[in-house]
């Protein structure tokens, strides 16, 4: 019996990107923010870091790894036909 799995993906998004201040002390030069200013300047680039997590291909990478993740979870349960759309 061929048993035949479809699952419908949804696109890729991003939906949180968090900069933390855990810094290594060795590599990055003291800078004195206040919060407001810390604010201001995360506020800033996220966009960027976004935007290049796009432009590198992140999101498709990461849905190519999650179709193959997927399909060796199903097909190890025992689906033999396991189609994205």
């Amino acid at each position: 019996m061929n048993r035949r799995l479809i699952l419908n993906e949804p696109e890729s998004e991003i939906i949180n990107l968090e900069v933390l201040d855990e810094l290594s002390q060795d590599n990055y030069p003291q800078i004195d923010l206040t919060p407001g200013q810390w604010k201001s300047l995360i506020t800033l680039i996220l966009p960027r870091i976004q935007d290049r997590i796009i432009d590198r291909g992140l999101l498709t990478s990461s849905t190519e790894s999650n179709k193959i993740f997927l399909d060796k979870i199903f097909s190890s349960l025992g689906w033999e036909n396991i189609e994205f759309k």
